[in-house]
């Protein structure tokens, strides 16, 4: 993090000593700061824009393309030099749009006559976004106890339309991790009849969640071994262990 800011302290005041340079409109004088997501990471160069404005002239706009704005890794700058005008004591208001993720953000900085006035860190703000809910998983409805089962979902959105991560709720008190993969893995202990959902969120912004998905119903059933001899009588058979039923997999010694 000291790495970052460092970096970022340095390109500010590079674009600082750039600005005498710049063939401006009126006087040259920079606003900058620092930027990041709500999740806390940086925005990617080509995914920050952002549009500023005097608020006594808001008609007059210039962006991050203007000569002597920009963004890099981070870290923003406004030459108020690309005003027609501006003075000391104007209000200059900043919007930010990280076009990855739709989040915005704003900031307004009363200009002085210093040679740069610091905005400090914008934190960018999660749109307002809802998730819709997957289909119904499928896969195999007729199980056996011990034995692992892929099942899989589609579907589901968000109104931004963001990627999406995944969840299975596999009906025993367990769920799956969420990944990116519309399918997971799963194995019961116990057998009886189980309900799978499955539900997606913003792979972005982790608390935009859906509902549950509508149920697959599952049965598990036992692994049962039965032994016999023929002819009837001729000897016996001894299962080790002996149990009534057994997980797929299991080793059992027949003697």
């Amino acid at each position: 993090m000291k790495k970052t800011t460092v970096y970022r302290t340095i390109l500010l005041t590079f674009f600082i000593l750039l600005a005498p340079m710049l063939t401006m409109a009126s006087t040259p004088h920079l606003v900058g700061g620092t930027v990041q997501t709500s999740f806390g990471t940086t925005p990617a160069n080509g995914d920050l824009t952002f549009t500023a404005y005097i608020t006594a002239r808001p008609g007059e706009t210039i962006n991050q393309s203007y000569g002597g704005s920009g963004y890099s890794a981070g870290a923003w700058w406004v030459q108020c030099g690309a005003f027609s005008t501006w003075s000391a004591g104007e209000i200059i208001h900043i919007d930010f749009t990280d076009l990855l993720t739709n989040e915005t953000g704003s900031v307004e900085v009363t200009l002085t006559n210093n040679n740069a006035d610091n905005a400090g860190l914008v934190t960018l703000v999660a749109p307002s976004e809802s998730m819709t809910a997957p289909n119904t998983p499928t896969g195999n409805i007729s199980a056996y106890k011990g034995q692992s089962y892929t099942y899989s979902t589609s579907g589901g959105s968000s109104s931004l339309g963001h990627s999406l991560e995944y969840q299975f709720d596999w009906g025993d008190g367990t769920t799956s991790s969420w990944g990116s993969s519309a399918s997971a893995s799963h194995s019961y202990s116990t057998t009886g009849s189980y309900d799978i959902r499955a539900r997606v969120r913003c792979a972005w912004h982790n608390s935009a969640v859906s509902e549950w998905s509508t149920a697959l119903s599952v049965s598990i059933n036992p692994i049962v071994l039965t032994t016999s001899v023929d002819p009837a009588g001729a000897g016996s058979i001894t299962k080790n262990p002996d149990q009534p039923d057994y997980d797929y997999g299991q080793s059992v010694n027949v003697t």
